[in-house]
């Protein structure tokens, strides 16, 4: 992430960026975004740290194709400016269903915080539930 960027639009970068190696499958940038102490909470299971988190998602099947669309996204910077929660929703598709076409499985409601650490913004906690 460039240096002259907002707060905002650098904590909604790290989203996307989640996202992207999420779908693609692609751990190792995935964790690259992580701290040692970054708490998921996925699918009813709180999960700590780079190492859990990816050693939860080598569960998935490994023809599982995903697609996280973001929308209504904000972010909140906290008075010090040193900490942000961002807002969003996420339509999440999938190819699992009978016609393993990607298909709309959820809609969930998410809120990430974010930690300014070393110069950097930082995620620090990920939730989302079902919303639709």
């Amino acid at each position: 992430m460039t240096s002259n960027t907002t707060p905002h639009s650098q904590c909604a970068e790290l989203i996307a960026r989640f996202y992207h190696a999420l779908d693609a499958s692609d751990y190792t940038a995935l964790a690259s975004l992580l701290e040692a102490d970054t708490v998921w909470l996925r699918q009813g299971k709180e999960l700590t740290g780079p190492d859990a988190i990816i050693e939860a998602l080598g569960q998935r099947h490994a023809e599982r194709r995903t697609a996280h669309q973001l929308q209504n996204l904000y972010v909140t910077l906290d008075e010090s400016g040193t900490t942000a929660t961002a807002k969003y929703y996420v339509n999440v598709y999938d190819n699992q269903g009978p016609s393993g076409s990607l298909q709309l499985k959820v809609i969930m409601v998410s809120e990430d915080q974010f930690a300014l650490r070393d110069g950097r913004w930082r995620l620090l906690a990920k939730r989302a539930g079902k919303w639709l």
